[in-house]
């Protein structure tokens, strides 16, 4: 408890007539002091009992209007405080300024509660400018007496958390030589081949079938028309292989390849976790590859590549670490990892999921690509098939080609989601209209139906389909 300015008044003035009574020997001085004395000392009596229940009785709730937000854009927060009724006791709370973010005015981040008011709410705005996941700063609450000579604070800890997402590329195009996919892939479907199913039978095609089930690779390579029957699989292992090299991160935020990339490798988690789809996440970057997380399948698993995925900078600096720096981060795991393993309090119950699992980094001189294909190849040689979904760009393709090739004949599927680096030229002096943009989204296409006719492979394009309608509309009609 601390004394107000006008608390330091009073006690100022009880101490000066206390003087005034010893040097003129004044016994009405003394009556006063004795009477005044008294007073002030119900008054923090009265402060301390008020403040003793206002605390007992306080409650305060923090509503999110969205618990996902995107960086820089307002996360709007509802503070709304209760207590029982106090003819004594103001209450002021006030919802601090985030460490990692920005606020609106103190005014409205603040709810005042005067002397026999029980409810109040405001609301307010906090900004955040990285992406993560982020719990609510604290509220500072300021209880003051009746007569304003007395006042307590102490902070409300929050346990309401954000997770801010990085900058949202704008129209989202994946498809096929200019035709954008009607529904995300990756979904189970028992009527038609896709994800999740396995072949177990290739006959030839008779009247009675739809002609949208001609297995026209196979058609080609046989002479004749074929389908090929399917079964759906209990479920399809999937391992998602995302590039995080500095050849995705070109372009402003917000447009780069690697701002693409996320946001379909997010869409193919949550496909995944919708059909209980077991998931694996690959993360290549300049000469080194970490496996992040193998076969998740539980809603921490799952948030925890979610956090991952969102984690990637689109800039360079802040993708680069010392290998110090991850040594230091892998000791302050594997610490943490020992100390809740058994810790069955709420804390302890949800940091586990996310120190469960370490990194697991893999440095190499040769291509990160080509060294995450043989892993898969190897580890799962006597597991059955899996599908690799691959989110990378378009620039090394004789890797792209022979990888495709590794994992289709060794049984394994393959999808690959590639960024046509004409989309992102950050050439200025060139415009995406011209010959020559046209010229190279032409041989990139190429490249593409040629990794498509690969057994087991699916080539799509990602990437802006503003900027793929530009380049299309130079077509011949």
């Amino acid at each position: 408890m601390r004394v107000t300015s006008r608390g330091w008044t009073a006690i100022s003035l009880l101490l000066a007539l206390a003087v005034l009574s010893a040097l003129f020997d004044e016994r009405t001085l003394l009556f006063a002091v004795v009477v005044f004395g008294g007073w002030l000392l119900s008054q923090q009596i009265l402060a301390v009992r008020g403040f003793s229940q206002t605390f007992d009785t306080l409650e305060h709730q923090l509503y999110l209007s969205h618990p996902r937000q995107r960086v820089d854009s307002d996360v709007d927060v509802t503070i709304q405080l209760s207590r029982a009724n106090d003819e004594t006791t103001t209450v002021t709370a006030t919802l601090s300024t985030p460490v990692a973010g920005r606020a609106t005015s103190t005014e409205s981040r603040t709810v005042e509660l005067q002397r026999k008011e029980t409810a109040d709410s405001t609301s307010c705005a906090l900004r955040y400018p990285v992406a993560g996941v982020f719990t609510l700063p604290d509220i500072s609450v300021t209880l003051t007496d009746g007569a304003q000579m007395f006042t307590e604070t102490y902070d409300l800890s929050t346990a309401t958390a954000v997770t801010i997402e990085p900058p949202e590329p704008h129209d989202v195009y994946v498809g096929q030589g200019g035709r954008q996919l009607a529904s995300a892939y990756g979904e189970h479907d028992a009527d038609k081949s896709g994800s999740g199913l396995l072949p177990y039978e290739l006959r030839e095609y008779v009247d009675s079938d739809s002609a949208n089930r001609i297995d026209w690779k196979a058609t080609a390579r046989l002479g004749s028309p074929h389908v090929t029957e399917y079964e759906l699989e209990a479920e399809q292992r999937t391992i998602l292989v995302v590039d995080a090299r500095a050849s995705t991160k070109r372009g402003q935020p917000g447009e780069t390849p690697l701002d693409y990339i996320r946001e379909v490798g997010l869409g193919l988690v949550d496909s995944a976790e919708k059909t209980a789809d077991p998931v694996s996440l690959y993360l290549l970057e300049e000469g080194q590859y970490t496996l992040t997380e193998q076969a998740a399948k539980t809603s921490a698993e799952f948030r925890r590549i979610r956090y991952q995925l969102n984690q990637l900078s689109t800039q360079s600096e802040l993708a680069q670490k010392s290998q110090g720096q991850r040594t230091r981060v892998s000791l302050k795991r594997s610490q943490l990892r020992t100390q809740f393993s058994e810790d069955d309090s709420t804390l302890g119950q949800t940091l586990s999921p996310y120190l469960k699992t370490g990194f697991r980094t893999a440095y190499t001189n040769t291509d990160v690509l080509g060294e995450v294909v043989e892993r898969i190849i190897l580890e799962h040689r006597d597991a059955g098939s899996v599908q690799v979904q691959l989110l990378t760009t378009d620039l090394n393709q004789p890797t792209l080609l022979d990888s495709a090739a590794r994992l289709s004949e060794n049984g394994h599927q393959m999808v690959t989601f590639l960024t046509p680096a004409v989309l992102f030229d950050t050439n200025t002096q060139r415009p995406i209209a011209g010959e020559d943009s046209y010229r190279e989204y032409v041989e990139f296409e190429e490249f593409r139906r040629t990794l498509a006719r690969l057994d087991r492979v699916k080539a799509l394009e990602l990437g802006p389909r503003n900027r793929v309608k530009t380049l299309l509309a130079q077509r011949d009609p």
